[in-house]
């Protein structure tokens, strides 16, 4: 059984997209299979969500596994694999060799049935409530199926916008960082064996969009047995893609756009994390 849902689609040209005028639209960035540049050259505007608005917090754009090959490039080539007369498969497509590559989305729905640990990263872009500044919201899913405690130093999940001035990329202005209890993050992200935790991080950016954004964090496995612990290094690239019209804001979400960012201190229990239930408010985003 699949441990995630994966849906490959093709950007087609639906129309063009004008950027965000509205507290009540969202953007979502997604990861390329191909350089950044190249993908926004070809497809040069932003296109409509290809699902349902409301499903917009369902949907992340990237996925790393501690260990093994790339999940995303493996289930990518299923769904591309042709079929031949004989109704045998025939040989795997690479995505990142096509004209135009597909776009992934991965809905993480039934990670309790994953074996192994990963990583999952959600993105998506909306006007704070008095729509003068932008915000980047990126999701953190950590599942951990090791039979040690995995941790994430919350310092080391930094996001990074395209200056387009020659110098590179620079980091976005961190607003908060907070569970899905709308608690302050702790310094360390600790993922308990079996278990799994959600981390939400809010950036600003004023001036306008960077159309290509990378991301980069790290996990420390412990080892049990008092050995060496192991460390990961995490980074990936997002390339502007799709308008989530009308996209609801999350009761976390329309907090920080209104700017209310005080949030409680961590007190160190697993009701630190617990989410309960947090729906979209209705109406919040207009």
């Amino acid at each position: 059984m699949r441990s995630f849902a994966l849906v490959s689609l093709l950007a087609l040209a639906a129309g063009c997209v004008n950027e965000p005028k509205t507290t009540a639209d969202k953007e979502v960035f997604v990861e390329p299979f191909r350089e950044p540049e190249y993908e926004l050259a070809r497809l040069g505007k932003v296109v409509p969500f290809p699902i349902q608005s409301s499903e917009q917090q369902r949907a992340f754009s990237l996925i790393r596994a501690l260990d093994g090959d790339d999940e995303r490039l493996r289930h990518t080539q299923q769904v591309l694999q042709e079929t031949k007369d004989d109704g045998t498969e025939g040989p795997p497509v690479d995505p990142s060799k096509l004209e135009k590559p597909p776009t992934s989305l991965v809905f993480p729905d039934r990670i309790d049935v994953r074996q192994a640990s990963a990583c999952y990263v959600g993105h998506c872009l909306f006007f704070d409530r008095a729509g003068t500044a932008l915000i980047h919201h990126f999701t953190l899913l950590v599942v951990n199926r090791e039979r040690a405690r995995l941790s994430i130093p919350v310092s080391s999940f930094v996001a990074l916008g395209d200056l387009r001035d020659g110098n590179g990329p620079a980091p976005l202005a961190l607003l908060v960082a907070a569970t899905d209890r709308a608690i302050k993050l702790p310094a360390i992200m600790e993922i308990p064996p079996g278990e799994q935790r959600r981390a939400h991080f809010f950036y600003r950016e004023k001036a306008r969009v960077s159309p290509i954004l990378s991301v980069r964090w790290a996990a420390t496995v412990e080892d049990g047995r008092g050995g060496t612990t192991k460390e990961v290094a995490f980074h990936g690239e997002l390339v502007r893609r799709y308008m989530a019209r009308e996209a609801p804001l999350s009761g976390l979400e329309d907090r920080v756009a209104r700017g209310m960012l005080d949030l409680p201190e961590p007190i160190g229990t697993a009701s630190d994390w617990t989410d309960p239930g947090l729906s979209a408010v209705p109406g919040s985003s207009k």
